[in-house]
């Protein structure tokens, strides 16, 4: 008994009765304090518990004790739990079942803090997934969702589109004040874009000083379609030009803007992000901070100033 208390978490013992009554005949100390809220008459109804897991996490917790349960396998869980208001840790619950003679189930568990190896392993999944720098998911992270983006036009019959940017004069920028000005644009041109698109929309670091955007939901024929891509893309186009006020410098970066269609039924994936880089450097050569749509000859220039 000394040895447990001594463990991290805490030993317990749950029980459902053949009448589906849970139940708690055993825990040390340490588990009371662990879960934080200690009903009247020392441990009391588990189900007390249950109002404290996080909503998200509430159904797959019941369901992972019942799997348990009904197949006698062992339970091995992560939720988030509330001990303070507005606080929630992450515990980690392992336990083994055994079917009574009386056709109840008993559970011989264990129950352990795991939140800063929970963070740890989200920030690890972060930093795979997510760019570093402007925190933009990366472009594999795009390869890998186009597809299901184009089968969802297929199935909706909508049209979506993919805008490539490309800042235009950056690396002039980059070597002549130096990576952390940079680096400084990079961060300020993926907030820009987030603040310019749709929660539908889906932004993304493609490489270097390149972004895509994903528009979608632009509605079910051609002419409409192209008309709300490309004013997306004149949005986004007209706020790069306001002045980067980085360090006491004002600095300039427009945009050169692609534009690739998807069009639902006829669309694949590497294709279509194809298209969106020839439409950019298709906006390079018209001497940048333009909007570009190969597919249907049209480009959208920036005013004279």
């Amino acid at each position: 008994m000394k040895l447990s208390l001594n463990l991290p978490g805490g030993l317990f013992q749950l029980h459902l009765s053949p009448e589906g009554v849970f139940s708690v005949p055993y825990v040390i100390e340490s588990f009371i304090k662990l879960m934080a809220h200690q009903t009247s008459g020392a441990i009391g109804n588990p189900d007390n518990y249950l109002k404290y897991i996080h909503p998200e996490d509430i159904h797959h917790y019941i369901q992972a004790v019942k799997d348990s349960g009904d197949r006698l396998c062992h339970l091995n869980h992560r939720f988030r739990y509330q001990r303070e208001v507005g606080t929630y840790r992450w515990l980690h619950i392992t336990a083994t079942p055994e079917r009574q003679e009386d056709g109840g189930t008993i559970w011989h568990g264990h129950v352990s803090d795991a939140t800063i190896q929970c963070e740890n392993e989200h920030q690890l999944q972060r930093l795979a997934y997510n760019d570093a720098l402007t925190g933009l998911p990366r472009r594999a992270i795009l390869d890998n969702s186009l597809p299901a983006i184009i089968e969802s036009c297929d199935r909706k019959g909508e049209w979506a589109a993919v805008l490539l940017f490309d800042l235009d004069g950056f690396k002039l920028l980059n070597d002549r004040h130096g990576h952390d000005v940079g680096d400084a644009i990079l961060v300020e041109a993926a907030n820009r874009l987030e603040c310019n698109t749709l929660d539908t929309d889906f932004v993304y670091r493609y490489g270097g000083n390149e972004f895509v955007v994903v528009a979608n939901d632009l509605g079910t024929n051609l002419s409409q379609a192209t008309e709300h891509a490309q004013a997306l893309a004149e949005k986004i186009r007209s706020s790069f030009e306001e002045c980067y006020k980085i360090r006491g410098l004002r600095l300039s970066a427009t945009s050169s803007i692609g534009i690739a269609l998807i069009e639902p039924g006829k669309s694949v994936a590497e294709e279509i992000l194809t298209t969106a880089d020839d439409a950019m450097y298709g906006a390079k050569r018209r001497g940048g901070n333009t909007v570009f749509i190969p597919n249907k000859g049209r480009s959208c220039e920036a005013p004279p100033t």
